[in-house]
């Protein structure tokens, strides 16, 4: 039977969420999947057009950040509206949100296999179709320069970075981008997960079989459009009705 042409490809998010709102939602979700350690790493958003950026505050662990705990961070660091103070390695963002145009998100975090692979540092591989969202955009930091906690130090990192979308910095954690906030959150899960099939591929002493360049393309495209909306809207619902409290 034809396909409808007006039938929708899946169940839309039937929400609109303000910018803290989805950030809000963004922790949560990646806390799930165990980037934050503790309390520490941080979330970024600066919607386009602005050069302010949306932030999870410091000292709140990411599974119990609501929307009104985000706070708005100038590019120079400092708090314009929120209520509690900020990371002081926000300069690991502001410096990647100067540069990067497509850089609107920016996730940084611990989770565990991304962090293991930063002890040697090492990258993840593409062994699975969702791993093509990173196609031609991974990179490995490949020295620890301490803490970035001023604008010379996150300049530094962002030249190290370059146009990389997923990055794993040496004997930290990983960096994740994307230019929406749905398509940085299913990128970092994505992220993660290729990180744990690359440890678990070392242990089997395995090698990934390579995907064809056209195929790569093609999942890219799809993962980066209908793959990431289908993801959040998804996501985002489950959340929504398990911790309505997260939108308040």
């Amino acid at each position: 039977m034809p396909r409808d042409p007006k039938a929708q490809d899946a169940p839309p998010l039937d929400l609109k969420l303000s910018p803290r709102q989805e950030l809000a939602c963004c922790l949560r979700l990646l806390a799930a999947e165990g980037y934050n350690e503790n309390f520490a790493g941080h979330i970024t958003w600066q919607p386009p057009g602005q050069s302010a950026m949306w932030c999870n505050p410091a000292g709140l662990w990411w599974n119990e950040v609501t929307a009104s705990d985000v706070c708005l961070v100038g590019l120079n660091g400092d708090v314009v509206e929120g209520r509690w103070p900020v990371t002081e390695a926000i300069f690991i963002h502001t410096e990647l949100h100067r540069r990067r145009p497509n850089a609107r998100v920016i996730v940084h975090g611990h989770p565990y296999y991304a962090t293991l692979l930063s002890a040697i540092p090492a990258p993840p591989v593409i062994g699975h179709q969702a791993g093509c969202v990173f196609d031609g955009e991974i990179g490995v930091v490949n020295e620890y320069d301490g803490a970035v906690n001023n604008a010379d130090a996150g300049q530094h990192l962002a030249d190290n970075v370059g146009a990389a979308t997923g990055v794993i910095l040496a004997s930290h954690g990983a960096l994740v981008m994307g230019d929406n906030v749905a398509m940085a959150t299913f990128r970092a899960v994505s992220f993660e997960r290729m990180c744990r099939m690359t440890v678990d591929l070392k242990k089997m002493g395995a090698s990934a079989q390579a995907i064809l360049p056209q195929f790569r393309k093609h999942n890219y495209e799809w993962l980066k459009t209908k793959g990431a909306s289908q993801y959040w809207a998804g996501a985002v619902r489950q959340l929504v009705k398990d911790q309505p409290e997260v939108l308040s």
